[in-house]
């Protein structure tokens, strides 16, 4: 768990994975991005980065019904780009490598 504060200075929880959401309105071309986390045992991190808005890219967004899901589980993913291309290639990672087979 840990706690994120904004530049704008919203305060998020994350959860037990770490996860958290927040929601942002830009009101410029570019967004820069301030976050800084703090764990229950104390460590912190800052991160700054600057965000084009309303730039296309060939970038894809992947959204999920669900963070984590566990053997067996069903995935609801949905695929938005800017690409005309029809076929999006996933790759299913496991402890950090791609499994070669279907040991997933």
């Amino acid at each position: 768990k840990a706690v994120v504060y904004t530049g704008g200075g919203s305060r998020v929880e994350t959860n037990e994975l770490g996860i958290g959401k927040v929601k942002l309105t830009p009101d410029k071309p570019n967004l820069k991005l301030s976050l800084s986390a703090r764990s229950d045992r104390g460590a912190e991190v800052k991160v700054t980065k600057e965000l084009a808005v309303g730039e296309q890219s060939n970038g894809i967004l992947l959204n999920a019904d669900g963070a984590i899901y566990r053997q067996g589980q069903t995935a609801t993913l949905k695929v938005l780009s800017a690409s005309k291309a029809k076929r999006v290639f996933l790759d299913v990672v496991k402890k950090r490598s791609i499994p070669r087979d279907n040991s997933y």
